[in-house]
């Protein structure tokens, strides 16, 4: 099988690499027509002429292929993609990944009514439309793109993020003190991933002198940190503020004694399932999680492989933590089941395999 991959997607980011490497794990040959797009051009300037003329020459020198994905971010890709591959006659899979529309109006709903959001709905209606195929990362996903963008709900298909297990692996911890450090690593969208009740956790078990807790990628300039940091003086998180690549990130987990996933009460909360699930249990750490409908497809069960909590609850937090601390056991039992459903089903190799399936049925 040869698919070409099309678009102005990001070749380091998490969802496309896994896919592409995948893909190649599974004996797909893949050609790739591509030149970069930035997500979300500044003031709308989202016709680059340019851009879109050099991937018409670029995909006119390619030999056959038998189906096209466009990759994500795609949205402003499809029209073109869409004209090309039908002069081909090939199919087109799209990976939608994410909503532009509902990410707006979920981390900034004063912007739901606005110019910016009317406009991205429109253009998640419209790559989805011109898609054969449309792939996204759960079931329940895929069940509110079509219902809110009017698709028919068989043009969707389900691949699991998974992550990148030449990465994320099992490493020796090198720490030898007593402490029982809680780990963290996120973005800046607050209301998916909970960071606030993360740090209210914190606050609460301060007095804990064992319990310390190491997060990621926030900023003490990020409006919730400063706020709460500002109030409370707390020395039991150590804040790494700077951008850490990818491929570093282990390097700051493999210490980590238990390991955060998602805590935000927002719809999309509850319908996706972020990419440190996967990272986190690819590294054999035991996994604190909300308890969201999105996980229970990717088989999260509470006191099995995960600890659940419910969202939006520093209180579920506090109690998960102190547990996996005082219970080794169960610990050691979760850590080695999260390890074992990751191993079967959300490597790169079983990722490209379903995606190669999905492929496949578009022929």
């Amino acid at each position: 099988m040869k698919i070409c991959y099309f678009g102005g997607y990001d070749k380091d980011y998490p969802r496309t690499r896994i896919l592409m490497k995948g893909l190649k794990k599974n004996g797909v040959e893949i050609i790739e027509c591509h030149e970069l797009q930035k997500f979300l051009p500044n003031k709308f300037k989202l016709i680059n002429i340019p851009r879109f003329l050099s991937l018409v020459a670029k995909h006119s020198k390619l030999k056959d292929y038998d189906a096209m994905i466009v990759g994500y971010p795609g949205w402003y890709d499809m029209p073109i993609a869409r004209l090309l591959t039908n002069l081909r006659g090939k199919p087109i899979i799209f990976d939608a990944f994410t909503s532009m529309y509902e990410t707006i109006y979920t981390d900034f709903p004063e912007k739901r009514k606005s110019l910016l959001a009317s406009f991205l709905w429109k253009m998640d209606k419209i790559s989805c439309e011109l898609a054969n195929i449309i792939i996204l990362n759960t079931n329940l996903h895929s069940k509110y793109f079509s219902k809110e963008f009017g698709i028919d709900i068989h043009k969707f298909r389900r691949v699991f993020v998974g992550t990148d297990d030449d990465v994320f692996y099992p490493r020796k911890s090198n720490k030898h003190d007593d402490i029982f450090l809680v780990y963290f690593h996120g973005t800046h969208i607050p209301r998916h991933h909970g960071i606030e009740y993360i740090l209210k956790a914190a606050k609460i078990l301060e007095k804990q002198k064992r319990i310390k807790f190491r997060i990621v990628g926030y900023k003490q300039t990020d409006t919730i940190i400063q706020k709460f940091l500002n109030g409370s003086k707390l020395k039991n998180i150590e804040l790494i503020e700077k951008w850490i690549p990818y491929e570093k990130l282990p390097i700051l987990m493999k210490d980590a004694d238990a390991c955060l996933g998602v805590f935000g009460t927002s719809m999309k909360t509850k319908r996706v399932i972020a990419n440190k699930l996967y990272e986190i249990i690819a590294m054999g750490k035991p996994l604190i999680h909300a308890d969201v409908p999105a996980i229970k497809e990717a088989g999260i069960e509470n006191k099995k492989n995960a600890l659940l909590c419910k969202a939006g609850d520093p209180k579920g937090i506090v109690n998960s933590i102190v547990t996996l601390m005082e219970d080794s056991n169960l610990k050691r039992k979760i850590s080695r089941n999260g390890y074992k459903l990751f191993k079967k089903r959300f490597t790169t190799r079983a990722i490209g395999k379903d995606f190669k399936k999905v492929i496949e049925d578009s022929l």
